[in-house]
C-alpha cells in the first residue's frame, strides 16, 4: 500500500520541522516523517533525577532571523547569558564583556584582553567592518581561513592564540581555525544582535514548540528511509509517493540517499558534571562560557549551566557541562577532572559524571570556499535541507527548511 502526499519531508529536525511549519501556515498537503520517536535532531534535551541534559552544549541566539520569525521565544521562558566569556590564562581569569551591553565594565575588558594596542585596534576594524556590512554583501567576499582573514587584518598575537582562538575553536568545533571567513564573520555579527539563552525546559524546548505548529495527524514517527526514487519513498514499513519530496536529514544520510558530495563532519564530546560545591562559589555565580588560554588545552569550553537556567539542575546543585573535540574527545575521568580544576581553579575530585554524549554528527564542516546559501533543489521535485545546505547553525538549519517550503510553495 502507497500512502499518497503532496509533499513528503524526511526527518522531524530543525530543518524539517521549519520546511513543515511553513507549509501548514500556508494550508499546504504534507506529510513529516521521522525515523525516531521524537522530534528534533540534534536538538533534544533529556530529563533525569532532577537534571536537564542538552544533547551536547547548545544555545539560541534569539537575534536570529528565522528563530524570531519562527518561534514563540517568550513562551519559551529565556535564561540568558552575560554578553560575553571568560578566559582561563594560566592563574589568571579574564572576563570579557560586550562593551555595548556592559559598558560599566568597559575598561576592564580593554584591561583584561591579552595582545597589543595595535592588534586589538586592528580587530575592532576587522569587527566594525563586519557590523557596518549587510549579509549580502559580506557573502561576496573572497572566502579564506577564519585564521588566515585575521592574520592578514592584523589580528596575529596574544589576542588571536589566547582569545579568538580558544573560543572559535568551541564554535566552529576544530582548532585550526580552518573555517570559513564567511561563518567566522556571521558568529562576530550574530554576537551582537542577540544575546545566546537557554529555554528553561532544555534546548528541546524548540523542537517541541516547533512541532506544535504542527497538526499531529502530518507527523509520523518511526520512518525509517531506506531509498528516495522520483516521487517514491520506501521505509522499512512501507512506500510513500509525493509530488515534492524534502530531505531534511544530516549530511550522512543525504550523501547516502541522495549521493550528494560528501562533506567532512565535526564531533564533539559534552560532559555534564554535578559538583560538590555550591554553584556561587563556582566562577563567582557569574554567567559566562570559560575558555582556556593554554595551546593544548584540553576543553574547547566549560559553562556553569545551573548559573544560567536554574531548571536544569535539582536545588542547590551546579551542574557544569565540559566539552572536547579532536583527540580530546576520548578523555577519561581523571584527564577531565583536572582539566576542569585547572579552568575553575577548584578541587573537582568529588565531582560526579552525570550524563556524557558523544556527538558523531555534530557540525558539519565550512571549509573555505563556502558557499551557505546552496540550492535546496536537487532535482524536479527533489530538495534537499538542513544545515549541511547553509551555515551549520540553528539558524542555517532553520533558514534551510523555510527555503525548501518557498521554494515548493512558489511551484
Amino acid at each position: 500500500m502507497i500512502t499518497n502526499s503532496e509533499t513528503i519531508i524526511i526527518g522531524a529536525g530543525l530543518a524539517g520541522l521549519a520546511c513543515a511549519v511553513t507549509l501548514e501556515k500556508n494550508d499546504k498537503d504534507f506529510l513529516l516523517i521521522e525515523k525516531s520517536e521524537k522530534v528534533g535532531g540534534r536538538v533534544k534535551t533529556d530529563q533525569s533525577k532532577g537534571f536537564l541534559f542538552d544533547h551536547g552544549f547548545q544555545v539560541l541566539n534569539p537575534g536570529y532571523r528565522q528563530a524570531k520569525a519562527l518561534l514563540n521565544l517568550e513562551k519559551l521562558d529565556l535564561n540568558y547569558f552575560d554578553a560575553g566569556f571568560a578566559i582561563r590564562d594560566g592563574k589568571t581569569l579574564r572576563t570579557i564583556k560586550d562593551p555595548f551591553r556592559h559598558p560599566a565594565n568597559i575598561l576592564g575588558t580593554l584591561k583584561d584582553l591579552p595582545g597589543t594596542f595595535g592588534e586589538k585596534l586592528n580587530f575592532a576594524r576587522y569587527l566594525s567592518k563586519v557590523l557596518a556590512t549587510p549579509q549580502a554583501i559580506r557573502l561576496k567576499r573572497t572566502d579564506i581561513f577564519s585564521r588566515a582573514a585575521l592574520v592578514a587584518a592584523g589580528v596575529d598575537g596574544e589576542l588571536l592564540n589566547k582569545v579568538l582562538k580558544p573560543f572559535l575553536s568551541g564554535v566552529f568545533l576544530e582548532s585550526k581555525l580552518e573555517t570559513s571567513r564567511l561563518f567566522l564573520d556571521e558568529v562576530l555579527a550574530s554576537f551582537f544582535s542577540g544575546t545566546p539563552a537557554l529555554p528553561t525546559q532544555g534546548m528541546g524546548a524548540i523542537s517541541e514548540q516547533l512541532a506544535s505548529n504542527v497538526s499531529p495527524s502530518k507527523i509520523l514517527f518511526n520512518q525509517e528511509v531506506l531509498k528516495i526514487a522520483p516521487g517514491v519513498i520506501t521505509t522499512k514499513n512501507g512506500r510513500f509517493a509525493a509530488k515534492n519530496i524534502v530531505l531534511a536529514t544530516d549530511s550522512q544520510v543525504a550523501t547516502k540517499l541522495l549521493g550528494l558530495a560528501e562533506q567532512k563532519i565535526h564531533k564533539v564530546k559534552t560532559w555534564y558534571l554535578a559538583a560538590d560545591q555550591n554553584k556561587s562559589e563556582i566562577l563567582s555565580g557569574e554567567k559566562l562560557l570559560v575558555t582556556d588560554a593554554s595551546p593544548n588545552a584540553p576543553l574547547v569550553n566549560s559553562v556553569v549551566i545551573s548559573n544560567i537556567a536554574a531548571s536544569y539542575a535539582p536545588p542547590d546543585t551546579a551542574l557544569i557541562s565540559a566539552s572536547a573535540v579532536g583527540e580530546y574527545i576520548k578523555l577519561d575521568k581523571k584527564s577531565l577532572l583536572n582539566a576542569l580544576a585547572n579552568l575553575y581553579q577548584l578541587p573537582t575530585q568529588k565531582w560526579q559524571i552525570v550524563a556524557e554524549y558523544e556527538i558523531f554528527n555534530a557540525l558539519p564542516a565550512m571549509y573555505s570556499p563556502f558557499n551557505p546559501t546552496r540550492n535546496t533543489k536537487v532535482a524536479d521535485g527533489l530538495y534537499a535541507a538542513g544545515d549541511h545546505r547553509n551555515f551549520s547553525s540553528i539558524q542555517g538549519a532553520l533558514d534551510s527548511g523555510v527555503r525548501a517550503a518557498k521554494a515548493i510553495l512558489s511551484l
